[in-house]
Parts: structure tokens; sequence; C-alpha cells
């Protein structure tokens, strides 16, 4: 299927090593939403209960929690399903995942008991891809040809005459976004109007490069590193910093017969996440992040404060649609 966000560079980033995201990572997609059918969510947070919002604001800027995230999703795929059926299309939710399997890693790791279960989420990545394979939805599209497969993408997206926005980002790149029918339908009753949803959302989700040399930078978070650093050398591994550890994972783990594999990548991933517990590296890391985002320009804080209301109240609206499951 295509992609509906279409990124266009803005000039090139200031030269500088880049930093980690304590809220944006990209990582692999992990909850499939509706969009797409099989569409990315991907924002950082760990564990059941989410931080209370930063300086006690109701719009200040909070992290989801994971069922949060799962909730979203959930509460958009029932409202196209809803839509869906109203147009005569079959449409199921579909949530292949569940909640604890649809965390996102970040870029540091710091769940030892998650980490035990499932390393660094590569067999989730593996369900994953076999389950969009099954994919219901998909698979009815696949089977439709001519007017009936036109039909259906434009009761889903809107096909070609989907409406069309663009925002430019602080970074200077252009993101484009093309979609109508049901998904549009289902986005605008849990965000409200979506070109300020858009807009909020891709800046909120983008900020990372106007900083992230920085990050690297702070007393506080270095310090912190080189504690983790010292501590993974205990468990047998001489890492610089956890981004170290996820080279390792890409260069030296896929190199063992299959067997190994996943229990070298339990062992480093457990290794990781008790020293980031016990040196409170994520933590560290989120209060220099947090820090270095107040400093953004009042434009870019406004919208951060708007992402962060309209994420809020689209949290309610899905309680209403799919309860707290």
């Amino acid at each position: 299927m295509p992609r509906h966000d279409r990124l266009t560079a803005g000039p090139p980033a200031r030269r500088g090593r880049r930093g980690p995201s304590f809220r944006t990572p990209r990582v692999p997609a992990v909850l499939a939403t509706a969009v797409l059918l099989v569409a990315a969510l991907a924002a950082c947070g760990s564990g059941a209960d989410a931080p209370a919002a930063r300086g006690g604001r109701d719009d200040a800027p909070r992290r989801l929690s994971d069922t949060e995230r799962y909730r979203l999703a959930h509460a958009e795929q029932a409202l196209i399903a809803a839509c869906m059926a109203e147009r005569g299309q079959p449409y199921r939710v579909w949530l292949p995942l569940s909640v604890a399997e649809g965390r996102p890693v970040g870029p540091i790791l710091d769940d030892p008991r998650w980490a035990r279960e499932h390393g660094y989420g590569s067999r989730i990545e593996a369900k994953l891809t076999k389950a969009k394979r099954a994919n219901p939805n998909l698979a009815h599209l696949k089977s439709l040809t001519g007017a009936r497969r036109t039909a259906y993408l434009t009761a889903l997206t809107g096909g070609a005459g989907a409406p069309e926005m663009k925002v430019t980002l602080p970074t200077g790149a252009t993101i484009t976004n093309k979609l109508g029918g049901c998904s549009a339908y289902a986005e605008k009753r849990l965000y409200g109007d979506r070109r300020t949803w858009f807009v909020a959302e891709k800046t909120a989700s983008n900020l990372t490069p106007l900083y992230a040399s920085k990050l690297a930078r702070v007393p506080a978070y270095r310090a912190a590193v080189a504690s983790w650093s010292r501590c993974v050398r205990t468990h047998g591994y001489t890492l610089a910093s956890p981004a170290a550890a996820r080279d390792r994972l890409r260069t030296r783990i896929p190199k063992l017969p299959a067997d190994a594999r996943f229990a070298a990548e339990v062992r480093l991933a457990v290794a990781e996440a008790r020293c980031a517990r016990e040196t409170r590296l994520r933590q560290t890391g989120q209060q220099a992040e947090d820090a270095l985002r107040d400093e953004l320009p009042q434009r870019i804080q406004r919208e951060l404060r708007t992402h962060s209301r309209l994420q809020r109240a689209a949290l309610d609206r899905a309680r209403d649609i799919v309860g707290t499951s």
C-alpha cells in the first residue's frame, strides 16, 4: 500500500553527532493502525502508567503509556470499521499485537522483564511481518479488481481525489499528506480539526534534529552514559553507549548460528536494560531533552501544547469508543 505521508528534505542539518530522541524514536512500526491497513504508531515511553504532564498544566507535553497508544489505535480502527460498514464495505478491526508487544523499544531499553521475554523485539517484528500477510482487510483488497477495488480504496482512504495537506517543519523539511475517506473521518473524530492535528503532530514528531547534538553534550546525560558503560562492562560488554549496543545487535549477532541469535539478543538487551534502570539513564535523557525542548521558539512551544491538548481529548473520546481495553 502507498504511504500517505510524503517527506521532502529541507536544508542540510548542522554537522554533529545525532543524539537519541526520547519522544519519537524512529523505530519499526509495532502497532497496526487504520490509515494504511498497517501503519505506524511510534511514540516513546514505557510502562502501563504515563507520567503526569510537566509543570502541572493540562496542555503541557507528556508521554503516552503503552495502554494509551493501544487505545488510540483500537479506537481509530473501530471508527474506520463503522464508517466502512455505513458505506457498504467490509472492514475488520485489526490489532495483531498485544499492548506489551506493541511497545516501541526506543533509544534506551530499561525494562529488564520485557527484555528477557522479547530481547529487542526481533521476534515481534517477525510476528508482525507474518501478521501483515494475514491481514483480512489487505486480503480483501487484493481480491478486488477494477471498479470494486477503486470503490474500496475511495471509501477507505479517499482514493485519487483525497484532500492534501502540507506542513513545513522547523527543520526545513516538508511533509505532505493525502488522505480522505473513512481514514480521514476516524482521524477527525478522534483529534478534531485535521489540519490543526496534522501540523501539531508532525511538528512534535520531528524536532529531534533541532537539539540532538546539544543533547549528547549535556553533562548529566554524559555522566549517566558513562555510568551505563561501566555497568555493562560487568556484564561482559565493552560499549560506549546504548547506540553502540544497537550497532552490535545489527553487525555481530546476525552472524551467529540461527539457534543462538535470539539468545544473544536477549543477553545484550537484558544487560542494556538492567544498567539503564540502575543508572536511570532514560530518565536522565528525558529530563535533558525536556529542558532542550523548553528552549525552542515559542511558535514551536504552541504547537507542542496544541499536540498535547488534542491528544488528551482524543484519549477521552477513545475511552467512549472502545472503553478501557
